[in-house]
């Protein structure tokens, strides 16, 4: 049973990582604003090297004076020396319209698939709920309350385990109200998908964005409604508490807990492999090398076709579109009668990501590692292809 939760824990133990490294003070949280007339203008300057390092599709201008802007805000992640900052990123809250405008967003290329990306959007989603609620007492005044090194004890309403209590008792009934805050942003290709762990959809529900946000050519809006009730920094003790409880009443349910002995006998209706056809091999295991994609953690991106809404273009310029649950469907309909019609299906796959995205971009990372996924399914069950002879 234990197998049925696996999916997932590694994401979740990346961030009680993090959260731990930040506890213990291995790295620092800082918010920044140039509306605070202390601040050191060296900071941001360090901050506006890893936005023009980490997107260089921005015009470097463009990026220096937004982060200038006395209107922004910014959450950056850094070593506790200091001298490292490992993740960014820069904001516009517009609280009197329930909302905020996520400008920029990056994390250092030492630092990518170590947890820091979501960590800093948690960081972000729960800084933005401290503000909404500063906002409400001190009205715009609210950034100069901000302005410090967030320590665990000064920032208890982000990590106490019993959050929402907090935020009733320190935020005051107009932060409990139906009114919801909304973050906006504009993701580029390689993006998309990033946010959309991160709980962003390309459907905006709210309206008080348009004429305010700006719009980015080629860019996807996407928004992300935050959950007043929910601590983005307590998920992995939020989720493993709803797994024990699925656990225990599994348990109850079910004898799948239970571990039998390697000399326990148990009867199991074996199919003879005599009656077994080559047909029927290739249909089982071509099954079989679909599932183990769909299952593997880069599979993300190809599990549905491509919308015009999620990659504008994308028709344009890909004429033979191919992804999953296509490969699925085709193989449900009896179309692979040879292994290599189906291998020629993925390589198309993993061909068109390489074609539409940039190879840097995390699309095409992903694409390569189904490709080696499948080349390491073909080879370790090279020898059973080769006595069935389906290639």
């Amino acid at each position: 049973m234990n197998e049925f939760f696996k999916f997932g824990e590694s994401k979740l133990t990346k961030e009680q990582e993090m959260l731990n490294k930040f506890k213990n003070e291995k790295f620092k949280i800082k918010l920044c604003t140039t509306a605070y007339s202390k601040l050191d203008p060296k900071e941001l300057l360090r901050v506006k090297v890893l936005f023009q390092k980490m997107l260089p599709k921005m015009p470097k201008d463009y990026i220096l004076r937004q982060v200038f802007d006395p209107k922004q805000c910014i959450v950056m992640l850094c070593t506790e020396d200091e001298k490292i900052i490992v993740a960014a990123a820069c904001f516009r809250p517009a609280y009197s319209r329930n909302l905020v405008e996520l400008v920029f967003l990056a994390v250092s290329n030492e630092s990518h698939l170590k947890g820091y990306g979501t960590f800093i959007v948690n960081v972000f989603k729960e800084t933005i709920k401290y503000q909404y609620i500063h906002y409400l007492t001190y009205g715009d005044k609210f950034l100069m309350f901000m302005n410090n090194y967030i320590k665990l004890e000064d920032f208890k309403i982000i990590y106490s385990e019993n959050d929402e209590n907090k935020r009733l008792k320190y935020s005051g009934k107009d932060y409990t109200s139906s009114v919801n805050l909304y973050i906006y942003t504009y993701a580029d290709n390689s993006a998309v998908g990033f946010f959309k762990k991160q709980g962003f959809t390309f459907k905006p529900v709210g309206t008080m964005w348009r004429r305010y946000i700006k719009d980015y050519e080629g860019g996807t809006l996407m928004e992300c409604k935050i959950h007043k009730d929910l601590n983005y920094l307590q998920q992995s003790v939020i989720i493993n508490k709803i797994k024990e409880k699925i656990e225990t009443r599994m348990k109850e349910i079910s004898s799948c807990h239970i571990i039998h002995s390697a000399d326990e006998k148990i009867d199991l209706p074996i199919s003879d492999n005599e009656e077994r056809t080559k047909e029927d091999f290739l249909r089982d295991f071509i099954t079989y090398l679909i599932y183990s994609l769909e299952s593997n953690p880069s599979s993300w991106p190809f599990l549905e076709p491509v919308t015009e809404e999620e990659a504008p273009g994308y028709y344009s310029i890909i004429k033979h579109p191919m992804d999953l649950s296509k490969i699925a469907k085709k193989h449900k309909n009896n179309h692979y009668q040879t292994l290599n019609l189906f291998i020629n299906d993925v390589n198309l796959m993993v061909e068109n990501c390489l074609t539409f995205n940039e190879k840097e971009s995390q699309y095409a990372k992903c694409s390569l590692n189904i490709k080696k996924c499948l080349l390491d399914l073909i080879n370790k069950h090279s020898e059973t292809i080769k006595k069935w002879k389906v290639k």
